[in-house]
């Protein structure tokens, strides 16, 4: 084990997962972590900050506190109830009407930390409508790589990216080159906004 490696769980799949090195990510509803059991932490063992060693999952943070002395080793597992949607989606929502809009997050507020929420719009009557923003409130960066919102539509028998924007600046409008389009919505483990509306027709 490298002792200046963090230890990090991110939790939001369904499955037991053990796991018993340092660094990564796990990828569950559950887990169990083991580390150093049955043995002892040197003191000297920190994260990369010289900080104490920290678990993260989605839900929670524990920082296992290292003292001037070895410590011993431990088990940590996490259990998750209650899920009702696809593991990686944390908001989804198909949209098949003529035209319609949507807010997000739907019961108003802020939207979540490490959200992956995707919207599919495919009308039942056939045609090329228009998708316009009215409303962003995202994490803002140059890049949009913290909360981003990304538009793909589909052309020539493949999903492309039309549109890809954060912040605060309404993005231009899309038309439906197919017919087909879906949003997709991501965020970060920092700051939260409102969301997003928009509208289509």
């Amino acid at each position: 084990m490298n002792p200046t490696a963090p230890i990090i769980l991110v939790a939001f799949l369904f499955a037991v997962v053990t796991v018993t090195t340092c660094g990564g990510f796990v990828n569950a509803s559950s887990a169990s972590i083991e580390f150093q059991l049955g043995g002892s932490i040197r003191a000297d063992m920190r994260d990369s900050l010289g900080q104490n060693i920290t678990l993260q999952s989605k839900s929670a943070m524990i920082t296992l506190i290292v003292g001037h002395a070895p410590t011993l080793g431990f088990k940590m597992e996490y259990y998750a109830s209650g899920a009702s949607v696809s593991p990686d989606i944390t908001g989804a929502e198909i949209l098949t009407t003529a035209k319609g809009n949507l807010t997000y997050p739907r019961n108003g507020g802020n939207y979540d930390f490490y959200e992956t929420a995707l919207f599919p719009i495919a009308p039942s009557v056939p045609g090329q409508p228009t998708l316009r923003f009215t409303r962003v409130d995202l994490e803002s960066d140059s890049t949009c790589s913290y909360d981003s919102i990304r538009i793909y539509t589909w052309f020539d028998g493949d999903y492309r990216q039309a549109s890809g924007f954060c912040g605060n600046t309404i993005p231009t409008s899309v038309t439906f080159q197919d017919g087909v389009l879906f949003v997709l919505f991501t965020s970060d483990g920092s700051i939260l906004k409102t969301g997003f509306d928009f509208q289509y027709e």
